[in-house]
């Protein structure tokens, strides 16, 4: 290989590593604040019946500010006590409905248009008419 060849594959490396690094989307991030992050994921066909269930394993916070913003606006909260320690619990349920089929391994939490958290999970594959129920459950310190 030649030495701008490899300039060139060093420059797109190196930025390519500022520019995920900076949006926090390489490494999963966790903050005290966010004591616990839960999402089920169920899939049903257009006749109901379950086709997939999943937990996501991993998950990346992309932007903790705008996390603990949108979680400010959701009305379903309790306080809940945990060790001693007093907790904000937080559940909130959406459903998608899917017009096209797809493989698919990973869902976020957008807010002002951008991804805030990101969930991997296992994959499972959706057709079209399929349902998904999303249901979230957050515990976080209270701010």
């Amino acid at each position: 290989m030649n030495n701008s060849v490899t300039l060139v594959v060093i420059f797109v490396l190196l930025t390519s590593i500022y520019a995920v690094n900076s949006y926090g989307a390489l490494a999963p991030r966790e903050d005290p604040s966010l004591y616990e992050v839960s999402l089920q994921l169920a899939l049903r066909n257009s006749e109901g019946q379950l086709v997939a269930y999943v937990e996501p394993n991993s998950m990346f916070i992309r932007n903790l500010a705008l996390t603990h913003e949108f979680l400010d606006t959701i009305n379903n909260k309790t306080t809940i006590t945990i060790d001693g320690k007093n907790y904000e619990q937080i559940q909130f349920q959406k459903t998608g409905y899917f017009s096209k089929g797809g493989q698919k391994t990973a869902y976020g939490l957008v807010y002002k248009g951008i991804y805030v958290i990101l969930l991997m999970h296992d994959a499972y594959i959706a057709q079209p008419g399929d349902i998904l129920t999303v249901s979230w459950k957050i515990i976080r310190t209270p701010l």
